[in-house]
């Protein structure tokens, strides 16, 4: 079965409340006004807020994830089987929804709550994730996230601090770890010290109109888009 990790992009617009899962999202009147939203299908401007309210039901209420798979979107929308897939890719090229990962997993995509006791202390904090490393490499080892984070603190000392792991920001790392060109300790510190040449990354371009300067965090940098920005130069001119 295959899983994916959705995120909505932007994903505060459409929240009443930031700090709770409220059964309900912010559909404001401006929509009709949108020429991306309108290009597109009647099916995809009909998918789109279904699929905010499936980030709802998300444990992170800032997250704007959605852990299902397919199937399970299909299911709990009654939509026709296959059919999600063009909807997912029209939303994704549309930029409002980000796939941060796909993988197959043939036995199950539901974890069970309680861990066995001999489960590490690694398994037990992916399976909360809601998400499976099957379909991944047997021998690949865990995804260091503390490790990765205290690279971040140490190459980029000025950039905004981390205190804590959110499930998106795991979700992110994740991505680039498994499916990114960040497979190991050491690429991710050639990425951070090649982000620490950037002025504008690093905080050091002034903006003419006197707002503060942009600071890259942890987050942004390991955003799909914008670490593909990053490798392409993009921020240092």
């Amino acid at each position: 079965m295959e899983i994916v990790v959705i995120c909505v992009k932007n994903w505060s617009k459409y929240q009443s409340y930031k700090d709770r899962r409220p059964p309900w999202i912010r559909f404001h009147r401006t929509i009709l006004d949108d020429f991306t939203f309108q290009s597109m299908t009647a099916e995809a401007r009909a998918f789109l807020p279904m699929l905010w309210l499936l980030a709802c039901e998300h444990e992170d209420p800032v997250s704007g994830l959605i852990p299902y798979s397919y199937e399970e979107i299909e299911f709990r929308l009654r939509m026709r089987k296959g059919s999600v897939t063009s909807l997912i890719q029209e939303l994704q090229a549309a930029d409002f929804i980000e796939c941060i990962e796909s993988v197959t997993n043939p036995l199950q995509n539901r974890i069970e709550t309680v861990p066995p006791e001999t489960e590490t202390e690694t398994e037990t904090e992916t399976e909360a994730e809601g998400i499976s490393d099957a379909g991944a490499s047997p021998r690949r080892p865990a995804i260091p996230y503390e490790e990765i984070v205290n690279l971040y603190h140490e190459l980029l000392p000025k950039n905004p601090r981390i205190h804590s792991l959110t499930t998106k920001r795991k979700a992110q790392i994740r991505a680039r770890w498994l499916y990114g060109s960040l497979p190991d300790l050491d690429t991710w510190a050639q990425y951070f010290k090649f982000v620490s040449e950037s002025n504008f990354l690093t905080g050091m371009v002034m903006p003419r109109d006197g707002r503060k300067p942009f600071v890259a965090n942890l987050e942004w940098l390991t955003n799909e888009t914008n670490f593909t920005n990053v490798a392409e130069k993009k921020y240092h001119g």
